[in-house]
C-alpha cells in the first residue's frame, strides 16, 4: 500500500486532470501508515514508539492533503 500509493499519489500530481488518482494514492499511503506503524509498536513496544510516531506523522500528512483536495472540488463543483 504504501509504494502502490506513492506511486498512485505521484502520478496523479503529475498528470493533468489525474486529481482523483492522487486521492486514490493519498488515501492508500495514509491507511497504510496508520496499519504499520500500529504494527510497529504491537511488535516492538514502546521503544519503537519515535519510528511509529515519525510514520504515523507521514500517513496523517497524506490524509491532511487528501481532505484538502475534497474541500477544493467541492468549492469548484459549488463555483467559489
Amino acid at each position: 500500500m504504501l509504494t502502490g500509493g506513492s506511486i498512485a499519489a505521484l502520478a496523479g500530481m503529475s498528470w493533468p486532470g489525474g486529481i482523483f488518482l492522487e486521492q486514490i494514492g493519498l488515501v492508500a499511503v495514509g491507511g497504510g501508515t496508520l496499519v504499520y506503524s500500529t504494527a510497529i509498536v504491537a511488535t516492538a513496544g514502546a521503544q519503537a514508539f519515535f519510528p511509529a510516531a515519525i510514520t504515523l506523522a507521514f500517513g496523517l500528512a497524506c490524509l491532511w492533503r487528501w481532505w484538502q483536495l475534497q474541500r477544493t472540488i467541492r468549492e469548484a463543483k459549488r463555483g467559489i
